[in-house]
């Protein structure tokens, strides 16, 4: 039996630095390095006191998979240095399997944010409140090629749903 499979600091900690690095995110679209590192000093230290050694290579896998199967997924662009941060702090918390497969899932989370903030942005729908008329030539659309996504949101829905 794979002890890190039960271990209820995995999901906690995955939980705690996605919910705060999409907080940021959306607030700034920034992931801080002190949400990244203590996640990636706390995969490693719970796989370690979970499996021994063993864990501690586990995490360290998860750690550099992780970030390298996201970077595949992008063709190593549109992706700040606090995605990647963010993407190895998650595979350290989550080990290599799990930590490629949620890498995956954010790639296709990703993909699904950005057609929402396109339809956005051309108004076929709103999030939140409504916005006030405004008149075409006032209002200034983003070319798609510029838009940026909060991808950290990404990240966190890949992660809850591996």
């Amino acid at each position: 039996m794979n002890p890190l499979m039960d271990n209820p600091w995995i999901p906690a900690a995955c939980l705690a630095v996605a919910l705060v690095a999409v907080f940021t995110d959306l607030r700034s679209r920034r992931i801080p390095n002190w949400i990244t590192f203590p996640g990636m000093a706390a995969g490693l230290v719970i796989h370690f006191t979970a499996a021994g050694w063993t864990g501690l290579g586990l995490s360290v896998c998860g750690l550099f998979l992780a970030p390298s199967v996201l970077s595949l997924t992008h063709a190593g662009k549109g992706l700040g240095m606090g995605d990647i941060k963010m993407a190895a702090a998650l595979g350290a918390i989550l080990g290599p399997p799990m930590g490629a497969l949620a890498m995956l899932l954010s790639a296709v989370c990703g993909g699904l944010l950005a057609v929402a903030y396109i339809l956005k942005e051309f108004g076929f729908f709103r999030f939140g409140h409504a916005e006030p008329e405004v008149a075409e030539s006032e209002t200034e659309k983003q070319p798609i090629g510029k838009m940026t996504i909060p991808f950290g949101l990404a990240l966190a829905m890949g992660a809850v749903l591996t």
